[in-house]
């Protein structure tokens, strides 16, 4: 069984048990003395930036589910993320001339977390463990060349969230997340013409989103959030940085969710 498949069979059945959000704080006040579990699933429309220096780049659908647990004591929860999706795209390689690249990527990205929101407070504060695994695949369409790309990353993230809703007894909610990420990653890059290359070393993520959501009963909510991803794994050895891998990049992208709590 291939790393790849492992990874995605643990995520997926961590989901089916697992944990998630943003309406969270909505109904704390309805935790009582048991458990609660919140599902989210979501979309989003993924804008993946290879390098600072591409342009007309496309997007692709990333999908994801996020399941939450609340303890009786609703300062603390335990939340469980999966996301993942596959898309082909196209940009200009403004570092090589008249270069049009057709650009094939699969992104799996999975993290669990503890929450802790202190009493009477709408900031929650985050920790938790992150793995993220992006392959990709490029193809020149003008100036002939093939590469073979993949990050692997495991970092610890720490961050927080402010939730609230607009007014008192409003029906809408209002959010803002930030997470940082610092550990371990692993880069390797097979190009046409190269000796293959492979890095290993620190690696740095970041999570930022604005969310809005609309209470539509004290068991569901409907969101709206704008989330931008950016990475940066392994050395450039001797080769000039983002001259042909994609150590580092970014994803943005607009997502739709649906939160339940049972």
């Amino acid at each position: 069984m291939t790393k790849s498949v492992i990874f995605r069979t643990c995520i997926f059945g961590a989901i089916t048990v697992g944990a998630s959000m943003l309406g969270r704080q909505a109904w704390a006040d309805d935790a009582a003395s048991k458990w609660n579990f919140v599902v989210t699933p979501r979309i989003e429309m993924t804008e993946y930036t290879p390098h600072l220096s591409a342009g007309s780049f496309g997007v692709m659908p990333t999908f994801g589910l996020t399941v939450t647990a609340q303890s009786p004591d609703p300062r603390f929860a335990i939340t469980v993320n999966g996301f993942g999706g596959a898309g082909n795209l196209n940009y200009t390689d403004h570092q090589i001339i008249n270069s049009a690249v057709a650009y094939h990527m699969r992104r799996e990205d999975g993290s669990i977390q503890l929450e802790y929101t202190p009493h009477e407070s709408n900031v929650t504060f985050v920790g938790g463990v992150r793995y993220v695994d992006l392959q990709i695949r490029e193809r020149g369409t003008v100036v002939t060349f093939a590469s073979n790309y993949e990050d692997k990353m495991t970092v610890a993230e720490i961050g927080a969230r402010i939730a609230g809703r607009v007014t008192p007894g409003s029906h809408h909610i209002l959010s803002a997340q930030a997470l940082v990420g610092f550990g371990y990653g692993t880069y390797n890059e097979n190009t046409t013409g190269l000796t293959p290359l492979s890095k290993n070393g620190f690696a740095l993520t970041g999570e930022f989103s604005l969310g809005y959501n609309y209470l539509i009963s004290d068991r569901a909510t409907f969101g709206l959030r704008g989330r931008a991803f950016i990475f940066q794994t392994g050395g450039s050895g001797a080769r000039a940085p983002n001259q042909f891998g994609e150590r580092s990049g970014a994803a943005l992208g607009p997502e739709l969710n649906l939160s339940y709590r049972f």
